[in-house]
C-alpha cells in the first residue's frame, strides 16, 4: 500500500504552494490584474487588442518579402506581428514574486502606446512530467504568471 500512495504522490506533486503566503498574496494580485494597464494611445492600443483578438477589422496581407502584414483601417497602417513589442521597464523581485513592468512599444512610435504588469510566482517542489513516449523525468519548478494579455491565450 506504502508504494501506491507514493506514486500517487509523485505523480500529483509535491508543492509548498499553499503553505507559502506568498502564493496567496500572488492570486491576490491577480485578481485586479485587468484595472492594471495604463495606455497612453487609445488607437494604436486599439489596434493591438483588436489583432490580439483576431478581429475581422485587420485584414492579413502577404507581401513580395514573403512576410505577414496586417492591414489595420482605423489607422490606415500596415504592421507586421513584430513590429509590436515588449520592453522592460522594471523588474522588482518580494520573496517568490517578481513584478515586471513592460512598454508596449510600436517600432515607428518613440514612445509606448501603454504599459501593464505580469506578476511571478515561481513554486520550488518535486513534480513527475513527460509521459510514456517522451520519457518520465523531475521538475523542481514551476513558475505560474498573470498578465492583461493572459486573457487572451
Amino acid at each position: 500500500l506504502l508504494p501506491v500512495y507514493l506514486l500517487l504522490f509523485l505523480v500529483g506533486g509535491c508543492s509548498y504552494k499553499y503553505m507559502d503566503p506568498q502564493y496567496y498574496e500572488f492570486k491576490k494580485l491577480c485578481k485586479d490584474i485587468d484595472n492594471k494597464v495604463i495606455i497612453y494611445n487609445k488607437a494604436y492600443w486599439e489596434l493591438y487588442s483588436d489583432f490580439t483578438k483576431k478581429k475581422p477589422s485587420i485584414e492579413k496581407r502577404v507581401k513580395d518579402d514573403g512576410y505577414e502584414y496586417f492591414y489595420y483601417e482605423k489607422l490606415n497602417e500596415t504592421f507586421a506581428y513584430y513590429d509590436i513589442e515588449d520592453m522592460i521597464k522594471s523588474k522588482k523581485r518580494n520573496g517568490n514574486i517578481i513584478t515586471i513592468v513592460y512598454d508596449k512599444k510600436y517600432k515607428k512610435m518613440p514612445k509606448p502606446f501603454a504599459s501593464y504588469i505580469r506578476y511571478n510566482y515561481k513554486n520550488d517542489g518535486v513534480f513527475l512530467r513527460g509521459d510514456e513516449g517522451a520519457g518520465l523525468y523531475f521538475t523542481y519548478e514551476e513558475v505560474f504568471t498573470c498578465s492583461y494579455f493572459d486573457n487572451f491565450k
